[in-house]
């Protein structure tokens, strides 16, 4: 007489073991899936699953991380976002030497930890984004043609869009040390692709702008 519990299990990890059928995405969770499924569709009874078990459950856990990290992998490829794929291919390559599923979760989250750590201090390169229009209004102030009564108010303007970006310049870095020690604005890093992206204007005003910035903020 067959036992309902075990008949209900069987199922259950037989229907784990098709979901991920013939999506490449998860190929990786597919295989182990399949073989968490053979093991208890192979037992006569459901004790004989604790024995045949053995880390296919861990297994099952390392797999899909690599299926998804491999998704994000190819995502970040795209973007040249070189701090993230750094991040992603040191996941892919400790996860696989994790040994129970606590593991896998320390390995993932101490990883990503710090790589969130370092992600922030590449994207506070972009500091050169939040300042476009200050640079602007400066251009805008210093080369309005305005009776001569109004110049010196507008070179005020402009003087103290200046002091502000050195200012802001300033704060990020005194900021960032204490996350990296020896951090140091970049602003050249905004002509690389990953930063590039986020910028909807021309090479040469890019170029133009950025030189500028460079000159006030003496980086």
């Amino acid at each position: 007489m067959s036992d309902p519990l075990l008949e209900e299990y069987k199922a259950y990890y037989k229907s784990r073991g098709e979901r991920y059928e013939s999506n490449e995405n998860y190929k990786h969770s597919y295989a182990a899936e399949q073989k968490l499924a053979e093991a208890m569709l192979g037992c006569n009874e459901l004790i004989e699953f604790k024995d045949q078990l053995g880390d296919k459950n861990v297994k099952c856990a390392i797999a899909l991380i690599l299926d998804q990290y491999e998704m994000r992998l190819e995502f970040y490829e795209e973007l040249k976002e070189v701090i993230h794929l750094e991040i992603i291919k040191d996941i892919i390559r400790e996860v696989v030497k994790a040994v129970d599923a606590m593991d896998v979760v320390t390995v993932v989250s101490e990883i990503e930890t710090k790589g969130g750590v370092k992600i922030s201090m590449d994207q506070a390169h972009r500091q050169f984004h939040t300042e476009w229009g200050q640079l602007d209004n400066i251009e805008i102030y210093e080369s309005a043609e305005v009776p001569n009564n109004y110049k010196s108010k507008l070179q005020g303007w402009a003087d103290g869009h200046r002091a502000n970006l050195v200012e802001s310049n300033e704060s990020l870095e005194e900021n960032n040390i204490h996350w990296q020690p020896g951090w140091r604005h970049a602003p050249e890093l905004v002509i690389e692709y990953r930063n590039r992206r986020l910028l909807p204007y021309s090479d040469q005003h890019i170029e133009e702008q950025l030189a500028k910035y460079r000159k006030i903020i003496n980086r």
